[in-house]
């Protein structure tokens, strides 16, 4: 789905999701999606629109970002987050590579 008409569809599902928060998620879950294609990577699977509803879903209930793309996208894949050589550790350090860029650009 289209970067904008997901986060439409998630903001409409979740009216308390923050918009801006929610932007930022599915760019970096769609970062994630494009790293299935990386051989480096050697993703088994892509986070679906269910992964970016469930962050909507925290982020109206006030979770933090990071912890809301935790629990929504890293727990989709197997292992330990904080192991990179399990797909949960290369999607977590994904996650967090983008989160710095995202604050280092503001």
């Amino acid at each position: 789905m289209p970067h904008e008409i997901e986060l439409k569809h998630c903001l409409r599902k979740f009216p308390d999701c923050p918009a801006r928060e929610m932007d930022i998620a599915i760019g970096i879950v769609n970062q994630v999606r494009a790293a299935r294609l990386d051989p480096k990577r050697m993703l088994s699977k892509s986070p679906s629109t269910r992964g970016t509803e469930n962050i909507a879903m925290f982020l109206a209930s006030g979770v933090e970002l990071r912890v809301a793309l935790e629990n929504a996208v890293v727990n989709q894949y197997g292992g330990r987050a904080d192991d990179i050589n399990t797909e949960a550790g290369k999607v977590a350090k994904l996650i967090d590579e983008c989160l710095k860029n995202k604050a280092s650009s503001k």
